[in-house]
């Protein structure tokens, strides 16, 4: 996100990129995975073991 918005104002001597809807969607995209992926939950598997095998 912030090499996003340090490319499309130039900051740090960098040219200035302009900022697009591809580049909005792709921003959308990767912070609803990461949010996906934080509150989705934890799953467990449990392994049952039989007796006398």
């Amino acid at each position: 996100l912030f090499a996003l918005l340090w490319d499309t104002l130039g900051w740090f001597g960098l040219q200035a990129v302009p900022f697009t809807w591809t580049k909005a969607l792709g921003v959308l995209l990767i912070g609803g995975g990461v949010l996906l992926f934080q509150l989705g939950g934890k799953t467990t598997t449990v392994r049952q073991v039989r007796k006398g095998a």
